[in-house]
């Protein structure tokens, strides 16, 4: 497989650069949000957020009101993370195998 140099287009023309720095910022997003549980959760109880850059920039009781919500200030729903934040904590049980 060729490596691609910076700014090269890639795969269905993607600038891999561009991606991979997209790809950096969404996981940052989600180590945000996890670190931020319990405060969310007292601020957006039942609530889809939108983050973008450690930022709450949306909210909205109903996934497509969010993101009209964000098509309507000029962001793509694509370019930022989307999460539901529940009332209680998600407990998850793993099983042993």
């Amino acid at each position: 497989m060729e490596q691609k140099t910076k700014g090269e287009v890639g795969i269905e023309g993607l600038d891999l650069e561009e991606e991979a720095r997209s790809l950096r910022a969404f996981i940052k997003d989600w180590e945000w949000v996890f670190s931020q549980e319990e405060s969310l959760r007292m601020k957006y109880p039942k609530k889809v957020i939108a983050v973008r850059r450690r930022k709450v920039i949306a909210s909205s009781s109903e996934r497509s009101e969010l993101h009209a919500n964000l098509n309507e200030i000029g962001i793509d729903p694509k370019s930022v993370l989307i999460t539901y934040i529940p009332e209680k904590p998600v407990k998850y049980l793993l099983q042993n195998q």
